[in-house]
This record gives C-alpha cells, sequence and structure tokens, in this order.
C-alpha cells in the first residue's frame, strides 16, 4: 500500500521519488543483531547488557554492576531507576517506565538476540550517506508534538539549526494537532494511502515493528490485505512477538500484585 502510495505522489505532483537500498537487509540484522522488543531505548539497553554477558536474574544494586560490568555504566543506570531513584518522577529512560519489566526479564531472561539495529542500518545509515553525498542543507521530518513518543520529546520547537551549519533540521507539522490535520487534508484535498482509508490503520511504520504497541491489531490487518507480507513478519519476528505477549500476560498479574500491596490496609 505504501509503494502504491509513493507511485501515487510521484504521478500528482511530477516528481521522483528517490529509494534507497541498505547495505544490510533486514534479514541480516536479524540475524547479526537480534529483533526489536517492545521499544528502542528497551532493546538498546537490553542489547548493551547481553552483549557483556549480563546476568538478567541479578539483584545487585547500581554500585555493584558496574563494579561487576565497568563498560556498561549507562545501561546500569537503566536497570537500575537511577534517574527515577534521582528524585525525577518515574523516568521514561529507566527500566521501571514500563511496569514490571525488570521483575519479567529477571524470571524470564531473553533467549534470543534484541537489538535496534534493524532501524540503524535500514534508515539511519543510508539516510546520513545520501545526506553527506548530496550535500543536503535541509532536512525536513513530520514528527509532531501530539503523537508523543521518545522522538517527540527530543525537540521544543519546529525548527533546530545546525551548529556547525552544515545541514538544518524542519518539522513544518511540529505543532499540528489531529484536527490541524483533518482540517488541512480537507483544504488542500490531500488523500491517504490505502493503510489509512482502506485498512483503516490509524498510524503506521515499519511493517509488523515489534515496536508498535499494537502491533497484534496491525499484524491481523496485514494477514487480511497482504497475506505474503503477513508470513515475511512472523517468519522475521515471531520471537520478539510471542516474548512480547509474555511481558503483558506478566504485567498484567504483577499490576495486580502490586496494587493489593499498596492498597493493604497497615495493621
Amino acid at each position: 500500500a505504501t509503494k502504491r502510495h509513493l507511485g501515487y505522489l510521484e504521478s500528482k505532483y511530477n516528481i521522483k521519488i528517490i529509494t534507497l537500498k541498505p547495505d544490510k537487509s533486514i534479514g541480516v540484522t536479524k540475524k547479526e543483531f537480534g529483533v526489536p522488543f517492545l521499544s528502542k531505548n528497551v532493546s538498546q539497553n537490553i542489547e548493551r547488557l547481553a552483549n557483556k554477558n549480563f546476568d538478567f536474574t541479578t539483584t545487585k544494586n547500581y554500585e555493584e554492576l558496574i563494579t561487576t560490568y565497568p563498560k556498561i555504566i549507562s545501561a546500569a543506570q537503566w536497570w537500575s531507576n537511577k534517574k527515577t531513584n534521582a528524585g525525577y518522577s518515574t523516568s521514561m529512560f529507566d527500566i521501571n517506565y514500563n511496569l514490571g519489566l525488570k521483575e519479567f526479564l529477571q524470571a524470564h531472561p531473553p533467549e534470543f538476540k534484541i537489538s535496534s539495529k534493524c532501524c540503524h542500518y535500514l534508515k539511519k545509515v543510508i539516510g546520513k550517506k545520501f545526506e553527506k553525498e548530496n550535500n543536503i542543507d535541509l532536512k525536513i521530518t513530520g514528527v509532531r508534538k501530539a503523537e508523543g513518543g521518545l522522538r517527540s520529546k527530543m525537540y521544543t520547537s519546529c525548527f533546530s539549526p545546525d551548529k556547525n551549519g552544515v545541514m538544518d533540521n524542519y518539522r513544518p507539522i511540529f505543532f499540528y494537532t489531529k484536527q490541524d490535520k483533518e482540517e488541512y487534508n480537507k483544504y488542500y484535498n490531500i488523500k491517504n494511502s490505502d493503510c489509512y482509508t482502506v485498512y483503516g490503520m490509524k498510524r503506521t511504520g515499519c511493517c509488523g515493528c515489534p515496536f508498535s504497541k499494537n502491533f497484534k491489531a496491525e499484524l491481523d490487518i496485514v494477514k487480511e490485505y497482504e497475506p505474503r507480507l503477513y508470513k515475511a513478519c512472523l517468519n522475521l519476528f515471531s520471537d520478539a512477538y510471542e516474548y512480547t505477549q509474555r511481558y503483558k500476560t506478566f504485567k498484567k498479574a504483577y499490576s495486580k500484585r502490586s496494587s493489593i500491596t499498596m492498597t493493604k490496609p497497615k495493621k
């Protein structure tokens, strides 16, 4: 559906959309590094820990961890909830941002490789290479503050000048609300991809990506409309899908236990 829409845009605006081929395919990145799990931040930290033969069953505190694993300080901070313990409210850069995740990993350490490197090699590397080879001086992206997530919190405005004067970053719809977006589409008669208008998807990203909170619902849609792509997703990400479902089940039970503990009256 996305490829069809790109063809439509080329025809409508009489332009050529350049397609870049990555040096490493998704299959290669899976084999070499692993598959995504839960979120980019979670996957990056689990990968850093696993690469140093981290014992996920450990109950050591931060000071003990950095003595045992001196080369993974940032991941040890994540594991030990350093930002939250420093007086912040629950930080998205700590493991307890995902309720019960630490306890889940301690009880069920990952038995397959976890990584967010697919994003790095399939998007970032080839994008930066293109920017450099073509002397790009302005990057325009569609990040919206209202969508939330880690990316939207990285910026405070719609424009970021490059401190070295090489390539500025512009986010033209950064402050658009959902209503703004709908009014814009109506006024300019914008036609969206079949992913939205036919398949009924609310948001799109890499197809079948385990980072999506609603990947199961998305897979059901892909299975109905693009069955070959559905099979490819299962072949690539089945370990991550199953592990995520196990975590969600664990999280639900953990949440109930935590609630009972918090509301238990004092003697």
